[in-house]
């Protein structure tokens, strides 16, 4: 297929300005709910997600989200997270879901236990249309505090952030008061500032995130992509 050069500039509007986090009160059970945390940074997203920034070809049909997003690319992972859901006893689980293309095909996922955030509202827009049933909500977790779940899931969005925005999300995702937090990363990759949507390999076992993590080593880890191994998803206990 051909390459998508994600280290060049993406469409942008400017670097979302850092705000103080506020909690969310409650989940919300309903199709497409929520306000915009940053509208800065949702309209960042927004843009790159109508231009296809992050797509070419067949794999931009099925999902703008990303290659990672397609439902070959998640067969691994769909497999591993349910593991985890049943192993741990993990009933509901929070997610930065994109357009939601694959992750609904996870076994024991349903409308009533998976809550979907994102913030860029053409994505959920997406998610919601094809799926009615399941919850999205707008929600900017750079700047807000996401609602309570047993779980929350972190996958294919700290490589787009800048390294301040990827450590204030973690932070936002743990201060919830989850038990466990998912989150992928690239052992071998190198940490480096970026523009929001251009791409690199994070790396979770070096700075600035091996500070904040409350435990640096995996309870479980699985491969990140089926046709790829240069990346992880890892499941960490998130309570000190």
């Amino acid at each position: 297929r051909t390459k998508i050069d994600q280290t060049a500039a993406p469409p942008r509007l400017g670097d979302g300005p850092s705000r103080q986090a506020k909690p969310q009160a409650r989940l919300r059970h309903g199709n497409f709910t929520g306000r915009r945390g940053s509208s800065t940074t949702s309209a960042e997203f927004d843009k790159i997600y109508q231009s296809r920034y992050w797509v070419s070809g067949r794999e931009g049909a099925e999902s703008h989200s990303g290659p990672g997003s397609t439902v070959a690319d998640t067969a691994k992972v769909r497999v591993c997270v349910a593991a985890w859901l049943k192993k741990y006893h993990i009933e509901t689980l929070g997610d930065i879901c994109g357009d939601f293309n694959w992750q609904h095909k996870i076994e024991g996922i349903n409308s009533s236990n998976y809550f979907g955030f994102d913030t860029s509202a053409l994505a959920l827009k997406r998610a919601s249309n094809k799926h009615p049933s399941f919850n999205f909500q707008l929600l900017d977790l750079v700047d807000k505090i996401p609602p309570k779940t047993d779980a929350f899931m972190v996958r294919e969005v700290l490589q787009h952030l800048p390294l301040r925005m990827s450590v204030k999300l973690i932070q936002n995702v743990l201060e919830s008061g989850v038990r466990f937090i998912i989150l992928s990363t690239f052992p071998k990759g190198t940490n480096m500032e970026i523009r929001i949507g251009q791409y690199y390999e994070n790396n979770l076992s070096k700075e600035p995130f091996k500070s904040i993590l409350p435990n640096s080593s995996p309870l479980e880890t699985c491969s990140l992509y089926t046709h790829r191994n240069n990346g992880q998803l890892w499941l960490l206990d998130a309570r000190r």
